[in-house]
């Protein structure tokens, strides 16, 4: 199966709407505290408040979105589990000189 290549910035518009997060800089009104945070540096912090979707839920989705895309130049990474979160980036890749 062939996959789509897609920006970094489409990739973050689509995961926003995907996870219901509302535009830069703003947190969502009800009791959860879900937000995505773009970076200088070229990634995107996903923040996903458990009272919204569990880690296995948020897991299913980026799975099921990236089943048949993939982000040019870059990758999303799922971080540690915790209590409160559950934290993915969408990053570009590192140039060899900086790895």
């Amino acid at each position: 199966m062939a996959r789509t290549i897609i920006s970094r910035k489409q990739a973050i518009s689509d995961l926003r709407e995907l996870f219901g997060l509302p535009a830069e800089g703003k947190r969502q009104d009800d009791d959860g505290c879900s937000f995505c945070s773009e970076k200088e540096n070229d990634t995107a912090a996903f923040c996903i408040d458990k009272k919204h979707f569990e880690r296995y839920e948020v897991l299913q989705k980026l799975s099921e979105y990236f089943a048949d895309k993939v982000i040019d130049g870059g990758w999303c990474r799922v971080d540690n589990i915790t209590f409160v979160w559950t934290q993915f980036w969408i990053e570009l890749a590192k140039k060899e000189e900086e790895a």
